[in-house]
This record gives structure tokens, sequence and C-alpha cells, in this order.
């Protein structure tokens, strides 16, 4: 999902994509880039968190998560 820099048309696009799949890593993951780039880090990182869980093993979930962790913990 592309949308050019419309954030907020993303942050909705994958909001819908979560309630019909919400076991999708990758809408987690994505909506979360959308939140952290419109200036929610907060809820951005409740979205990586749970991309994190659904998908433990992909290594730029959880670097991106531990990033975002790190940056708001400080």
């Amino acid at each position: 999902m592309d949308n050019q820099g419309d954030h907020a048309g993303a942050i909705a696009e994958y909001r819908e994509l979560i309630r019909l799949t919400p076991n999708d890593a990758k809408a987690h993951s994505g909506l979360a880039a959308a939140l952290e780039h419109q200036g929610d880090e907060r809820a951005a990182l409740q979205e990586y968190r749970r991309a994190n869980e659904l998908h433990p093993k992909e290594p730029a979930i959880r670097s991106t998560y531990e990033r975002l962790r790190e940056k708001l913990q400080n």
C-alpha cells in the first residue's frame, strides 16, 4: 500500500486490512510505519509489537520494533 505520502489514507487502509486479516504481520507493520511517519510513535510501537508477536523471526520487523522501543524509553 503506497499512498504517495498520504499517511492518513494509508492508516485507514491498513486498519481495514487488519480488520479483515487480524493476524497479518505485514499489515500491522505497515500500519506502524504509517503511524510513525505521521508522528504517532506510541501507537506505532503497539503495532510494531503486534507484528513482532505474529512474526518473531522476521529481522526487519524485530529491528524496527526494537529501534522505536529504545527511542521511546529514552
